[in-house]
């Protein structure tokens, strides 16, 4: 699949640096932003969730910037986005030597939770701070596991908490359409649920939990 691939060029159009970035799946229409230390800003699209690329929110594109030096070599990456398509519109630089996103976006959850979704997409703004991503939220659920029984058509977690967190759980298929949604107790600790679900077509799904300082996403496979 495709790759930003960054080059510097000469006076005669002989290479001085070049560099690809990227992951093992779709990583598209990069836009470049020169910074005040004269390194760039890359700004583009990924569906990838490897190789450079940390972040990602679902099955789908996210918004995906890339910071670096003036030799090209990468300072930080995020990716920014929810469960579904977003995409790159411009960037610019602020004033205090961040930046300012723009975009469009059919996501109403992960960094887009509580912004007040209003249909089909929306436009999506965002500001970047000049040292770091500033935008992703913590969680206080750390990594979770989450295992499902054909049997009985229940979901085993297994996560720990930093803290007593109001939390929902949603279940979706690979359009995703929720096809179960509930609260879940969450106590500081370590934490195990069972979870009755719908029954399930052999096939791909996605289990979120969604709290008050951010959300996580895992795969769960049913045999």
């Amino acid at each position: 699949m495709s790759d930003y691939w960054i080059v510097k060029l000469d006076g005669s159009q002989n290479i001085i640096w070049q560099q690809c970035f990227g992951g093992s799946s779709g990583d598209i229409e990069p836009h470049l932003q020169k910074c005040v230390d004269g390194g760039y800003l890359i700004s583009g699209a990924s569906n990838s969730s490897d190789g450079d690329v940390t972040g990602n929110h679902g099955f789908s594109d996210d918004v995906w910037i890339v910071r670096i030096d003036s030799l090209g070599n990468m300072m930080w990456q995020n990716a920014y986005g929810g469960f579904d398509n977003e995409l790159i519109g411009t960037v610019i630089n602020s004033s205090n030597g961040g930046f300012v996103v723009s975009g469009s976006t059919f996501s109403s959850d992960g960094d887009l939770s509580g912004s007040g979704f209003h249909g089909y997409s929306d436009y999506w703004i965002f500001k970047l701070g000049s040292g770091h991503i500033g935008l992703q939220k913590p969680n206080d659920i750390k990594e979770f596991s989450v295992f499902f029984n054909g049997e009985n058509n229940n979901m085993h977690f297994e996560y720990y908490s930093k803290c007593n967190e109001k939390t929902q759980l949603q279940l979706l298929d690979l359009t995703g359409r929720i096809l179960l949604q509930q609260p879940l107790f969450v106590s500081q600790g370590f934490n195990k649920q069972e979870v009755q679900t719908p029954e399930l077509s052999k096939g791909i799904y996605f289990v979120r939990l969604v709290s008050e300082s951010g959300s996580l996403t895992k795969k769960l496979v049913a045999y």
